[in-house]
Formats: structure tokens, C-alpha cells, sequence
């Protein structure tokens, strides 16, 4: 299906879900660790999806690019 044939309901919905699986898994992780008194870390893996976008991945490759932008998380948590 074309991207601008879609519906936008279900771009947002994977948008939601990859993010928010992500966003859910580290926060939960990582509370775990700090309540466990434990150290470590967190890695998160993509494949090219998040570098580049492709002819037909108009939706997904933007979602998987937005877990890129969890690095962020790395510099709050190192702070602390």
C-alpha cells in the first residue's frame, strides 16, 4: 500500500507501538537495576530501517529511527 494512501490512525499506530515498546522496555529495565541495586547496561538494536528509509517503509522506517533518538537516555542516566 502507498503511504499516502494509508490510513494515518495506522502510521500513528506504528509509530506507538515501536516507540512505546522501547520507551517501556528501558524504563522498566532500568528501574529494575536501580531498585536491584544492580549495574549494567542497556542496548537497544536496529536494523538499517533506522538509518535510511526505503521505497515502501515509509511508516516503520521513522518509528525505528525514533529509538535511535533514545540515546538521549544514556546522558540522563550517566548524570545520575
Amino acid at each position: 500500500m502507498m503511504w499516502l494512501e494509508s490510513d494515518v490512525d495506522a502510521i500513528f499506530k506504528i509509530m506507538e507501538w515501536n516507540y512505546k515498546t522501547a520507551l517501556c522496555t528501558i524504563h522498566e529495565g532500568v528501574k529494575r537495576m536501580k531498585d536491584e541495586g544492580k549495574e549494567g547496561k542497556v542496548v537497544l538494536t536496529a536494523s538499517v530501517m533506522a538509518l535510511m528509509g526505503f521505497a515502501g517503509y515509509a511508516s516503520y522506517s521513522p518509528s525505528k529511527f525514533a529509538i535511535r533518538g533514545k540515546r538521549c537516555h544514556r546522558v540522563l542516566l550517566a548524570a545520575r
